[in-house]
């Protein structure tokens, strides 16, 4: 049955579902972290439209380096 292409495409959908919102999560984690609840509320909405997982891992790496909360807001923006 797991050999079935459906049921292998359910699976490869439902971990690059569970991929994202651990990457969802790790930005979360680390702009709360660094930068307060204030600013991660700032950014919920276009995390939350991200479906890209690259984006997601680019913005992740964007809030571990940035300095400033401003720094994130051009990362997110030219992404």
């Amino acid at each position: 049955m797991r050999d079935s292409p459906v049921i292998q495409e359910f699976i490869a959908e439902g971990e690059a579902l569970g991929m994202r919102k651990a990457a969802r999560e790790s930005v979360r984690e680390v702009l709360e972290i660094r930068f307060g609840l204030e600013a991660l509320s700032e950014f919920e909405e276009a995390l939350d439209r991200t479906n890209n997982l690259e984006t997601l891992r680019a913005l992740h790496k964007s809030a571990l380096q940035a300095r400033r909360i401003s720094q994130c807001r051009k990362a997110l923006a030219s992404l």
